[in-house]
C-alpha cells in the first residue's frame, strides 16, 4: 500500500457511477470546482465510474443537478465506513481497539533480541549482560545507547573483542566477536619438577629438561618424582632448573557393575499425549487443560520460534511436549545378553572420562557369576597418555639430594 492509498484510505472514498447526457461537461464543472475525484473509467458512451473522497460527494450535489447527472454509489471504503459499521458492535469495537493498542505495544517496544556469532560465550550470559543495561523482552525501544552498552560489556565480559548492537524496528541483533585464545607459554624461570598425574606403567619419556628419576618399564602412583628440577654442577653443588617435557605411561581406566538376570524393564505401551504451549514477551500460556493421564511416562520437548516478516510483532515460541506411557514388566535374560548390555553401558561410561588426548589401546571386558544370579562386569580401557604434570620445587615436592646424586652417577656408569 502507497502513501496515497493509505492517506485515502483514513479518509475514506467512494466508488461511484455517473450516468449522465453530457459527461464531458459533468467532468468540466467537477475539475473547476476542485473536486477531488480519481481514477476515472468510461464504461459507455454516457457511463462513467470514477472515485472521489467523503467531502467531494457531499459537494458534487449541485453539480449533478446542472449537468443532469445521476450518481450511484457502487462501493464503500476506508476508516470512516468501518466505523460506522462498528459503532454498535461492543465487542468488534473492542477487538479492533484491542489490536490497535497492540500494534502500539509491539512498535515501541522490544520484541526479540538475536545473538549471533558467539562460540564460547553462552547466550543466556549475553542476555543477562543486556538485561543491566535495560535492554531485554518488552522494554522500551525509546533511549537505547547502543555505544554505552558496547562499552559496558567489553568491560565485564573478558571474552568479548567486538559487540555490535543494532535496532531494526523491534527486534535488537547483536553480533559478538569472540577474543581469540592465545596459548600460555610456560614460564620457564620458575623451577618445578614433573610428576605423575596418575597410576602407570612408563612407556618412553621425552624429557627436555631436567633430571630424569625414572626408566621405561617402570610403574608410578600418581603424585611418584618423574622428572627433577635439581641438578648437579660440575663444581659440586646444585641448581634449580624448569623441568619440562613428555612421559607417556600405559594406563587403566576400570568400571564395574552388577547385572542381575532377573530385572524390572520399563517398556512403552504405544499410548503419547501431546500437550503444547505458547510463550510471548517471557510469558508462557499453556494450550492444555488437565493432568497427564498416565502414572508412569517419559516426555520429549521440542521448541521452536515462529516470527512474522514484520519487525515490529513479536516472535512466538511454541513448546511441544510428547508424554508416552510407560509400564514395568519382569523379564529373565540369558548371561551372553547381560554382557552385550555391560559391554556398551560400561565402555560408553568409561569413554567419557577418558581424556581426548589419550590413545586407547586395548579394550578389556571380565565377568564373574555372583551367588545372587547376577553377572559381575569388569570393563577396562587401556591408554596411552602423557602423565607428566608440573610442581613447583619450593612448596609441592622436596625430594633427596643425595638420591638425585646416586641416581646420576649410576647413569653415567
Amino acid at each position: 500500500m502507497t502513501l496515497e492509498q493509505l492517506v485515502y484510505y483514513l479518509k475514506g472514498s467512494l466508488t461511484v457511477q455517473a450516468d449522465s447526457l453530457y459527461p464531458e461537461r459533468f467532468l468540466t464543472v467537477c475539475m473547476k470546482r476542485n473536486l477531488d475525484i480519481r481514477d476515472i473509467r468510461q464504461l459507455g458512451e454516457r457511463r462513467l465510474c470514477m472515485e472521489m473522497s467523503i467531502p467531494a460527494f457531499r459537494k458534487i450535489r449541485p453539480v449533478c443537478r446542472r449537468t443532469r447527472t445521476r450518481l450511484t454509489i457502487l462501493k464503500r471504503r476506508g476508516l470512516p465506513f468501518l466505523l460506522q459499521r462498528l459503532r454498535h458492535r461492543k465487542f468488534a469495537f473492542l477487538g479492533l481497539l484491542a489490536a490497535v493498542l497492540f500494534l502500539w505495544y509491539t512498535t515501541c517496544h522490544i520484541m526479540g533480541i538475536t545473538v549471533i556469532g558467539n562460540q564460547r560465550i553462552n547466550t543466556e550470559t549475553v542476555l543477562e549482560h543486556l538485561a543491566r543495561s535495560g535492554v531485554s523482552m518488552g522494554k522500551s525501544t525509546a533511549g537505547i545507547d547502543s555505544d554505552q552498552i558496547r562499552n559496558r560489556m567489553m568491560r565485564d565480559l573478558d571474552q568479548l573483542a567486538w559487540v555490535g548492537i543494532n535496532v531494526s524496528g523491534s527486534r535488537i541483533y547483536v553480533e559478538i566477536v569472540e577474543r581469540l585464545e592465545k596459548p600460555a607459554a610456560p614460564d620457564f624461570s620458575q623451577p618445578c619438577h614433573l610428576i605423575a598425574s596418575k597410576d602407570g606403567e612408563i612407556l618412553s619419556i621425552e624429557a627436555r629438561e631436567g633430571q630424569t628419576m625414572v626408566s621405561v618399564g617402570s610403574g608410578v602412583v600418581a603424585g611418584d618424582l618423574l622428572v627433577s628440577g635439581l641438578m648437579d654442577t660440575d663444581t659440586g653443588g646444585f641448581r634449580t632448573v624448569h623441568a619440562w617435557g613428555d612421559v607417556y605411561a600405559r594406563t587403566y581406566y576400570e568400571k564395574t557393575e552388577e547385572y542381575p538376570l532377573t530385572f524390572t524393564e520399563i517398556l512403552e505401551t504405544g499410548e503419547e499425549k501431546t500437550r503444547y504451549s505458547l510463550k510471548i514477551l517471557n510469558r508462557t500460556l499453556p494450550l492444555f487443560w488437565g493432568k497427564i493421564p498416565y502414572a508412569q511416562y517419559s516426555e520429549t520437548t521440542e521448541t521452536a520460534e515462529y516470527r512474522l516478516p514484520l519487525e515490529r510483532l513479536p516472535s512466538l515460541w511454541i513448546t511441544k511436549t510428547v508424554y508416552r506411557e510407560k509400564y514395568e514388566q519382569e523379564r529373565t535374560r540369558q548371561v551372553s545378553e547381560a554382557l552385550e548390555t555391560a559391554r556398551k553401558e560400561l565402555f560408553d561410561a568409561l569413554l567419557e572420562t577418558v581424556p581426548p588426548e589419550a590413545e586407547i589401546l586395548d579394550r578389556e571386558l571380565t565377568h564373574t557369576l555372583t551367588e545372587q544370579g547376577a553377572v559381575l562386569a569388569t570393563a577396562r580401557v587401556v591408554c596411552k597418555e602423557n602423565i607428566a604434570e608440573k610442581s613447583a620445587v619450593e612448596t609441592e615436592i622436596s625430594i633427596d639430594k643425595t638420591a638425585v646424586l646416586d641416581y646420576d652417577r649410576q647413569k653415567r656408569i
